[in-house]
C-alpha cells in the first residue's frame, strides 16, 4: 500500500533513510541487520536465522494487488502464521509506526486478531501532521531512558482502537489541545511493550518524519527496543494499564470508546 518517504528506497537496490539508520545502529550496538521487502523471506526456515523481526509495514502482506507499489513479492499466507510462532518460541518483533498496527487488519480468527492482537493495538486513523506533547510512563525501561518526562515532537500521530490489556504503557500521547476530531479523547499510548509467549514486543508510533528519524534519541529508542526484544537488555513488561487507570476495565472502556474517524 502507502510507502512512507522515510522507508521508500529511491533505487531497488539503494536502502532508504530508515534502513540506512537501522543498519548503522547495528554496527554502532553490536547487532546485525537484514533490509529486505521481499515478503517471501518470511517462512519458518528464514526466521529461524534471525532474533527479532522488525516491521515498517502497511497493509496487507499477503495480498500481491498492494504490493505493485515497490513490486516485492508478498507473503506467502499459508505461511503468515510463521511471525507469531517466532514470536511465541522467543523471538522479538519491534514495529514502529505503521509497522505493526497498520499492518493485517484482515487477517482475522473469529472476534481474534491474531497479529494486531500481538502488536497490541490497531491503527484506526490519523490526522495532519502537528507538534504534540507526549509524556513518559516509565523513564526506567532502556529504551525510553533519555527523553525528558515530558517533550514535543512534530509527528504523523496514529489513532488507535483495539488497545489489548497486556500492553505495558511507555509513552503517552496527550490529546489536549490537538488539531482534529479524532484526537478529541483521552489521553492514550503511544509507545509500549509487552510479551507474546516467550518472545518479546516493542512497538512506538513515533517514526513518521525524517527528523524523527534523525534524532538520536528516538535512533537510541530503536536500537535499545531491538536490544530489548532480542533479550540483550532487561526491561519491565509486565501490564501497567492497573497502576495507570485504577483498573483494567476502565482502562479498556476509556482506550476503546468510539471516537470520530
Amino acid at each position: 500500500g502507502f510507502q512512507h518517504d522515510v522507508v521508500a528506497r529511491k533505487k531497488a537496490e539503494e536502502l532508504s533513510l530508515a534502513e540506512k539508520i537501522v543498519t548503522d545502529l547495528g554496527k554502532q550496538f553490536g547487532f546485525e541487520v537484514t533490509c529486505s521487502k521481499d515478503g517471501a523471506l518470511i517462512n519458518p526456515e528464514n526466521l529461524a536465522k534471525y532474533q527479532v523481526l522488525y516491521f515498517f509495514t502497511q497493509g496487507e502482506l499477503d495480498d500481491p494487488a498492494e504490493r505493485t507499489r515497490d513490486k516485492a513479492p508478498s507473503v506467502d499466507i499459508a505461511k503468515r502464521g510463521c511471525v507469531l510462532e517466532f514470536i511465541e518460541k522467543g523471538g522479538g518483533f519491534v514495529g514502529t509506526h505503521c509497522g505493526g498496527a497498520d499492518t493485517w487488519h484482515k487477517w482475522r480468527d473469529g472476534d481474534k486478531r491474531p497479529f494486531l492482537d500481538m502488536v497490541g493495538a490497531e491503527f484506526a486513523t490519523h490526522g495532519a501532521q502537528q507538534k504534540s506533547s507526549v509524556r513518559v510512563v516509565d523513564s526506567t525501561f532502556p529504551a525510553v531512558q533519555g527523553w525528558p518526562a515530558q517533550f514535543e515532537l512534530t509527528d504523523e500521530w496514529y489513532a488507535y482502537k483495539g488497545f489489548m490489556p497486556n500492553i505495558h504503557v511507555l509513552m503517552m500521547l496527550e490529546t489536549e489541545g490537538m488539531s482534529g476530531p479524532m484526537y478529541k479523547r483521552d489521553d492514550y499510548p503511544i509507545t509500549w511493550c509487552s510479551t507474546h509467549g516467550t518472545g518479546r514486543v516493542f512497538y512506538t508510533g513515533l517514526g513518521h518524519r525524517d527528523d524523527v528519524w534523525t534524532n538520536p534519541l528516538y535512533q537510541k529508542m530503536v536500537a535499545t527496543g531491538i536490544l530489548w526484544a532480542a533479550k540483550k537488555v532487561e526491561g519491565e513488561s509486565a501490564p501497567n494499564l492497573k497502576e495507570i487507570y485504577g483498573d483494567v476495565d476502565k482502562a479498556m472502556k476509556r482506550l476503546n470508546e468510539p471516537f470520530r474517524e
